[in-house]
């Protein structure tokens, strides 16, 4: 039996023992007891991309070989039995801005399979200079990987049953410094090559991003290849656990890591995949990290209490409808997770980055009990109950509103989601039933529905609410709703509906919070170094006396990649630079500036009128408080 330990997403960066290195510590701690009693031999380690924060560091590079061959080699995986691939944090993100005409400007201009092809096979400097570093740190760690005369990728055969083709995504990728998404190119020829002169039982493809990141005709490509040669395909990126068998036959499995490393407090894992002597897949074994920090069995990632998928069973014994529920909750799990992708996206080239709020039975500004807890969303998933969650504008009630329908979800649980801004009264079963279609479920799936921009001054909308709470009776609503006219929306719920509705706040990010932002902002595109931009971005939000939420956050993260600078607030210029950002980014709606003792907001207003006509918009709306 072999077993591979797939590891993602380290972001390895330097002096952050209290965060990165307890995290470490414990995943080392875990592997020796999850493969005490296996034969050191049958182990692999695949490292599926950004291995580093930032690929232009050969400092840490070093720093993680110093740390990882020796916890490695302690457990007996030694060099021979490592894998790795590149991510798009292991580019240089330097070379590729000194290198932007040749790098970007050319690579936009390749258009087919065999354009691209053509090019990496002849132009190979181009893409080894932006690997250097990646590709000393390869040569020393491990003796798998992309790393040949291309750099496009490489096949491996592990024994007479296993090969594993290491496929480098990030060829093409600009690091940091644009939006990968949907243009990632792949060397295709390499790799039907390997395929087709390696007839093996158990073929395994290893990669950073996941096929949807791929540009079309890699895509479409890519697909056709692992449909027809594959039986594994390992990749990372997303920071977002999903797996699946996307063949007719369930041979094919899809798995996308988990990150092993973002911030000690984000959901962090990895996992175990056993393989037969005969080349099948037989389980997956997830191993999450606790708030006791520890690794334990990886339940928020599997259906089962044990944290493991049992592939043998699913994919040779089981039914065939089994099979296609199983398909059907892959797709339905994408979509729940583009759509909180989407909601998440603020500016375009933007990271997504997703903080979990903070969710009290008290307001913010009312003195609560010292004893009162947090809501914990993982158990209202698993046990909905009605209730109205209430917050200021912009404190993300759309993005939680999607991001409880995904949670629940994964635990196979089916939330509905609605628009009230989007129905009418005579509209509502049409909309469920569209729904129902879409996702291909029944009615009698759903297990609670989430009301999503509710406004209770809207006539309307208590219409659209009533009915709800009248015709499902036995489904609990969550309510999202602006603190902005809480005193008439207590008071229509207590004269119309006849249902107990809890009611939850949102809190303003804490530090930590604001840390977890950072870290996964910082992930994306590197501004500095974390408590550095941490300490600026709370620094200008009291400054410019703004609410401390995530499209707050965001906006002076996106400002700080124009130059940061963390020397004390200069409010106008960031004020100024605000604006600038603001009307220049059309997906940007609306924007909050509460009343403020340096700058006041007729000053700003006037800034407004002059960047609106510099930019010839007013699609942008301003709000002061």
């Amino acid at each position: 039996m072999k077993k591979v330990i797939h590891l993602s997403d380290i972001h390895y960066r330097s002096n952050w023992q209290e965060n990165q290195g307890v995290v470490l510590d414990g995943l080392f701690v875990d592997l020796k007891k999850q493969l005490i009693d296996q034969d050191v031999k049958d182990i692999y380690v695949v490292f599926s991309g950004d291995i580093v924060l930032a690929g232009e560091n050969s400092n840490l590079y070093e720093e993680f070989i110093d740390v990882f061959d020796k916890a490695l080699n302690d457990i007996g995986v030694g060099i021979d039995n490592r894998i790795c691939v590149p991510g798009n944090h292991d580019v240089s993100r330097k070379d590729v801005i000194e290198n932007n005409v040749e790098h970007n400007g050319v690579i936009s201009q390749l258009t087919t399979e065999k354009e691209f092809n053509d090019y990496t096979a002849k132009s190979k400097n181009v893409f080894q200079k932006k690997f250097t570093n990646y590709g000393v740190f390869e040569k020393k760690f491990s003796k798998m990987g992309v790393v040949n005369d291309l750099y496009c990728g490489t096949g491996h055969a592990l024994n007479e049953s296993i090969g594993v083709y290491c496929l480098n995504t990030a060829i093409s990728s600009c690091a940091e410094s644009g939006d990968d998404k949907d243009v990632l190119m792949i060397n295709t020829r390499k790799l039907v090559e390997w395929s087709r002169q390696n007839n093996l039982p158990c073929k395994i493809l290893i990669m950073h991003h996941p096929i949807e990141w791929l540009e079309d005709w890699s895509k479409k490509e890519l697909r056709t290849i692992l449909e027809s040669d594959f039986s594994l395909c390992l990749s990372g990126h997303t920071h977002d656990q999903t797996i699946y068998h996307s063949s007719d036959n369930g041979s094919l499995m899809t798995c996308c890591a988990p990150a092993l490393f973002t911030n000690k407090n984000d959901d962090l894992g990895y996992s175990i995949i056993d393989i037969n002597d005969n080349g099948k897949i037989e389980n997956v074994t997830y191993r999450q990290w606790t708030k006791r920090r520890n690794f334990t069995k990886g339940v928020n990632f599997t259906d089962g209490e044990d944290g493991v998928v049992h592939i043998k069973k699913s994919a040779d014994t089981a039914p065939k409808d089994a099979v296609e529920n199983s398909e059907n909750k892959s797709v339905i799990n994408r979509i729940f997770s583009q759509r909180l992708d989407e909601a998440l996206k603020s500016f375009s080239s933007q990271p997504r980055v997703w903080v979990e709020p903070t969710l009290m039975s008290c307001a913010e500004d009312v003195k609560c009990d010292e004893d009162i807890e947090p809501e914990d969303l993982t158990e209202l998933t698993l046990n909905p109950r009605s209730i109205i969650i209430q917050a200021p504008p912009q404190f993300g009630q759309t993005c939680l509103a999607y991001y409880l329908v995904k949670k629940a979800w994964m635990k196979n649980r089916l939330w509905m989601y609605l628009n009230a801004k989007k129905l009418k009264n005579h509209t509502i079963d049409k909309a469920i039933k569209s729904e129902l279609e879409l996702l291909d479920l029944n009615i009698s799936d759903i297990q609670c529905i989430v009301l999503d921009s509710w406004v209770a001054q809207d006539s309307s909308a208590i219409k659209i609410l009533k009915k709800i709470v009248e015709k499902y009776t036995d489904i609990p609503v969550v309510i999202m709703q602006s603190i902005d006219d809480i005193q008439v929306m207590n008071e229509v719920i207590s004269l119309d509906f006849d249902r107990k509705l809890d009611t939850l706040y949102i809190w303003s990010l804490s530090r930590d919070k604001i840390r977890t932002l950072v870290t996964g902002y910082n992930d994306e595109r590197h501004i500095g170094e974390d408590e550095s931009v941490i300490c600026k971005v709370i620094s200008d939000t009291q400054a410019l006396n703004m609410h401390r939420t995530p499209l707050n956050c965001l906006t002076l993260l996106k400002v700080s990649e124009i130059g940061f600078d963390d020397s004390p607030v200069n409010r106008t210029e960031v004020i100024k630079r605000v604006l600038f950002l603001l009307f220049s980014m059309h997906k940007v709606k609306t924007f909050a500036f509460q009343a403020n003792r340096f700058i006041p907001n007729v000053i700003i207003a006037r800034w407004i009128i002059v960047m609106a006509a510099i930019q010839f918009t007013t699609s942008n709306i301003i709000l002061f408080g």
